[in-house]
């Protein structure tokens, strides 16, 4: 039944992509690096989002601690804000520097710095045991290659589906086990512990990347006339506000209160702590949506996120490659692909903490300029832009 829903929601979807997706580009000014700021402002954040990571392994006791999950890992959003953003502003940074030089990146370099940056990414966030952290990282490095540097192949992509979905259920298990899966010697010992963590690929993809499990699950706990009562809009009001301070946020239904309320009965959420009930179900977009106003709530969720994707794909068509706002689409990037399996608290959180301090970057090593009527120019200020003025095409940037 959950997927008759599903399928009015695609056709939701698609619906108000064909009426959203003819946007026009706007006019206005262009942001164009600063070399003179780059070269200040780069290593100034990149030392920054450094000590952020080394105040953090000292707070915990070490990686170690990470590692085991022994580290107490409250209250440490603001950290992780800064620190866990070095990989990615390190590779801009990179970019940026080639791009004033007026040099192009040798793929053979470009490959290196791709491979040593998802290490990085690993290193500074993977190990706490997120695999949606880690690869929508690595998704945003490979986008802003792929737009400025190197087209990225479809068959590299086909080709790459393998290792990625080895990685989802390798990193599924060390989520489960910790340090304890270098014990496991053998793919029969790994097999049979996978199935026992319910870490196998079968379950990845219905229940981590399609939730079709709790999608199905929840439209039959609201079908049996239980005394769940919806949320009304609560839980995407308290996404809105997540990022408030907790004394200015109103008394919200979030929905893991709302999922609680739904898996174990009305009231019955009492928040954090050992031996607390709480949900950690995530219900994605069509989850969500039944939590809030119930199953045919669906397709209007859908519709609203094909309006977010066509202003973004309206976003791609429209910035030229020079532009510096451009390096922000790879977050933007990373939550489309991302926001049909979370809840929008977790969409707003991930946007948050893995782009607001790119975007400071952004902001802080750009100027504005007009553009003109004969076209949008790649223009860099100071000495070292000679050469680098040149027309930019905007057709074709979007395959």
């Amino acid at each position: 039944m959950v997927a008759s829903f599903n399928a009015l929601g695609l056709l939701a979807y698609y619906s108000a992509r064909a009426l959203t997706d003819l946007a026009k580009p706007g006019r206005g000014k262009s942001w164009q690096v600063c070399p003179e700021r780059f070269f200040v402002v780069a290593p100034l954040l990149l030392s920054l989002s450094l000590a952020a990571q080394a105040l953090f392994l000292v707070r915990v006791g070490g990686l170690g601690a990470v590692v085991t999950k022994e580290a107490n890992l409250s209250g440490m959003g603001i950290l992780f804000l800064f620190s866990e953003s070095f990989p990615y502003l390190l590779f801009v940074s990179i970019v940026l520097y080639f791009r004033i030089d007026g040099r192009k990146i040798p793929s053979g370099i470009l490959l290196g710095l791709f491979l040593a940056t998802i290490l990085l990414m690993f290193a500074f966030g993977g190990l706490r045991g997120s695999r949606s952290n880690f690869l929508a990282g690595v998704i945003s490095i490979a986008t802003l290659m792929h737009y400025t540097q190197q087209r990225i192949r479809r068959r590299w992509l086909i080709m790459s589906a393998i290792p990625i979905f080895a990685f989802l259920v390798v990193y599924g298990v060390y989520k489960s086990l910790r340090h304890k899966i270098v014990e496991v010697e053998s793919l029969e010992e790994f097999s049979e512990v996978s199935s026992t963590h319910n870490r196998t690929w079968q379950g990845m993809i219905i229940g981590d990347i399609g939730r079709s499990s709790i999608e199905a699950y929840t439209l039959y706990k609201l079908s049996t006339g239980d005394d769940y009562e919806y949320a009304k809009g609560s839980t995407y009001l308290a996404a809105v506000t997540l990022l408030a301070p907790r004394s200015l946020r109103p008394p919200l239904r979030t929905s893991t209160i709302a999922g609680t309320d739904l898996l174990y009965g009305m009231g019955s959420y009492t928040g954090y702590g050992k031996g607390a009930v709480r949900s950690t179900r995530i219900f994605g977009v069509a989850g969500e949506a039944m939590l809030n106003f119930g199953p045919w709530f669906i397709p209007v969720a859908f519709f609203l996120v094909g309006i977010v994707m066509s202003r973004s794909r309206a976003f791609v068509r429209n910035t030229p490659l020079c532009d510096m706002r451009f390096l922000a689409y790879p977050f933007v990037f990373r939550v489309l692909l991302t926001i049909w399996m979370l809840d929008q608290a977790n969409v707003v959180f991930a946007l948050f903490k893995n782009g607001a301090f790119p975007l400071l970057f952004v902001i802080l090593v750009s100027r504005r300029q007009a553009l003109t009527n004969h076209g949008i120019h790649t223009t860099f200020s100071g000495p070292s832009n000679a050469g680098l003025t040149e027309p930019l095409k905007l057709e074709g940037q979007l395959n």
